[in-house]
């Protein structure tokens, strides 16, 4: 997608310059995610970080780890602790500035008062039915005509993925950064890359489209 230049600083870039006592890491995360985004007015922040319970079963820690002004995905795979995980995860999102989206479960979303929806790609199908009106829509894509059926529902932010090697289980064969590019700057709607990022091989996604980056483990890489 093609990007119109900003007049004004993104709002990652303006939170991070706001604020103070961060540690190193998380402040030079949110830089690279910002420098991959590049100079555009995207609608959302450049980094979006997803959770695991299964990987990463300590969701507060986790979720204090995420940049401040960044977007943060909650997946809870149907677990029986969702709501309170979700309660718990709007608090923090509400101290940290981050934007909130709750996956495949508009219901909690609403209940929660998350600021958005994400839907894997293979529950796209549902977006036009069941997503709340006025939040936040970003969907997950594995090929370019995925990615071009996210953009054609309104998507905020398509997560597009793998692309690079990644120890996700079912995640399959990476498309690689270039492969994931041509979606980008083909597809009317962001493009986030997913997939295998962390801070040692983000920076190579810069000026190639891409709106922003997502992960997972990166976040502790």
């Amino acid at each position: 997608m093609r990007c119109r230049m900003a007049a004004r600083r993104s709002v990652i870039s303006e939170r991070i310059s706001m604020s103070s006592g961060w540690y190193d890491a998380s402040r030079a995360l949110a830089r690279v995610a910002q420098r991959v985004a590049g100079p555009c007015a995207w609608p959302l922040p450049a980094l979006i970080v997803l959770t695991d319970p299964n990987r990463f079963p300590d969701l507060d820690g986790f979720a204090r780890q995420v940049p401040r002004g960044s977007v943060l995905i909650h997946r809870h795979f149907g677990g029986k602790t969702a709501r309170h995980e979700a309660h718990t995860l709007r608090q923090i999102a509400d101290e940290r500035d981050l934007t909130l989206l709750i996956a495949a479960d508009p219901g909690l979303a609403l209940e929660v008062r998350a600021d958005g929806v994400h839907w894997p790609e293979r529950l796209a199908g549902r977006v036009r039915l069941h997503h709340p009106p006025g939040l936040i829509l970003t969907v997950s894509a594995h090929s370019r005509a995925a990615a071009q059926r996210s953009a054609a529902l309104g998507a905020h932010g398509i997560l597009v993925s793998p692309v690079f090697a990644t120890s996700s289980p079912g995640s399959g064969r990476p498309m690689g950064r270039w492969a994931a590019a041509r979606i980008a700057r083909g597809v009317d709607a962001p493009v986030y890359a997913l997939g295998g990022l962390h801070m040692g091989n983000a920076a190579r996604l810069t000026g190639l489209g891409f709106a922003g980056i997502a992960m997972v483990s990166g976040i502790r890489a």
